[in-house]
């Protein structure tokens, strides 16, 4: 690989207005690009970063796409803020530390990469897909206080899994992921949620719902995780909620409304326990193991 420095990209950028960059080992320690200096986008395949800190900020068009592929930045905290990208897209790629604030998307697919240590959404927006799928290992994955009509989160290596102060995503499918320990949603309003076929793979792991308002179908059925608990408190279920087929080692409900029919028909579990909770339909608790 041909090694330059973060100048060296600066000044292509700016003076020959390139933004495609290929096979090249690139230098810093903070590297600031400023995205209203780029036309159309920019990209990266094949460079390996050496630097501690690369932030993309400064945009206030969606006239920008952002490309890593086959990259390494495992060493690098990279920061996207206060802009508005039409496309973010990374695959088969290694990152240290990837957080986004307060941009706005019309498109983001993270794809096929090889590790994250921690990547966190906060204040974002996304107008058309948003799409985390088949990543080898997400350390921590945390979302705050985003808009989206639908995000996807399918067949990921994940360990710990954070979701807050969400009230503006229409749709979200997690299905097929691989848990190592937590997944805690807290003081989120949401509408069609699955989680379907979801596995977790350690025995130390936990699954926390506590207050959240889901207003369509919740899905928590067929999901694998024999030795962890599904702890649901002070929620709000408007609408059908499905738990068929899973298996927990414990499944409490404490201070819950489910105000539509339930379903936890063929429920395998060692420990259940139900405090305060209002069935105001019919539950269906048939062939419990």
């Amino acid at each position: 690989m041909k090694e330059v420095s973060s100048s060296d990209i600066d000044f292509e950028i700016i003076s020959n207005n390139k933004t495609s960059f290929k096979g090249l080992t690139i230098s810093f320690s903070v590297w600031n690009i400023n995205l209203s200096t780029i036309n159309t986008g920019i990209v990266f395949k094949n460079c390996k970063f050496i630097g501690d800190t690369l932030v993309f900020s400064g945009n206030n068009l969606y006239n920008i796409n952002i490309f890593f592929e086959n990259c390494d930045l495992k060493k690098v905290y990279l920061y996207i803020n206060d802009s508005k990208i039409q496309t973010l897209k990374i695959f088969n790629s290694s990152i240290g530390n990837l957080e986004i604030n307060k941009t706005s998307f019309y498109k983001i697919i993270i794809q096929n990469n090889i590790s994250f240590d921690h990547l966190s959404f906060d204040s974002i927006s996304v107008k058309k897909d948003f799409y985390l799928y088949k990543n080898k290992n997400i350390n921590k994955l945390s979302v705050f206080n985003i808009s989206s009509e639908k995000l996807v989160i399918n067949e990921n290596y994940i360990q710990d899994i954070f979701f807050k102060d969400i009230n503006k995503l229409s749709n979200l499918f997690f299905n097929k992921n691989n848990i190592a320990e937590k997944v805690i949603f807290i003081d989120n309003t949401l509408n069609h949620i699955d989680f379907e076929k979801t596995k977790f793979y350690s025995d130390k792991g936990d699954l926390r719902l506590i207050g959240n308002t889901f207003n369509e179908t919740v899905y928590l059925s067929n999901i694998q995780a024999e030795k962890i608990e599904l702890y649901i408190r002070s929620c709000s279920f408007n609408k059908f909620v499905r738990f068929n087929n899973s298996n927990f080692n414990t499944l409490i409900l404490s201070q819950n409304n489910f105000r539509d029919i339930s379903s936890f028909q063929d429920l395998s579990c060692n420990y259940l326990k139900i405090e305060t909770t209002n069935f105001e339909k019919i539950a269906f608790f048939d062939d419990i193991n």
